[in-house]
């Protein structure tokens, strides 16, 4: 069975590019980081899902009136 791609999205907003990234690590669970915009947030979650939907959330309590742009981007697809 294979995993997951890592999430990796970086949202264009007024205050800067902010960054959410999963990534799943050694113990099997995933890590959620979102930075920039000169704030930090980061969790540890048992599945890919689960890490998304916190990265989501707290990306949207923190810029409820974002809408993607031409520089927000999915870093993840890159690497495909």
């Amino acid at each position: 069975m294979s995993l997951p791609k890592p999430l990796d999205i970086v949202h264009a907003t007024d205050d800067g590019p902010v960054r959410l990234l999963a990534r799943h690590q050694k113990d099997g669970t995933w890590r959620a980081e979102l930075t920039g915009a000169e704030t930090q947030s980061v969790g540890t979650f048992a599945s890919h899902e689960e890490a998304g939907v916190y990265l989501r959330q707290i990306f949207y309590e923190m810029f409820p009136e974002h809408v993607c742009n031409s520089g927000c981007r999915d870093e993840a697809r890159k690497t495909a």
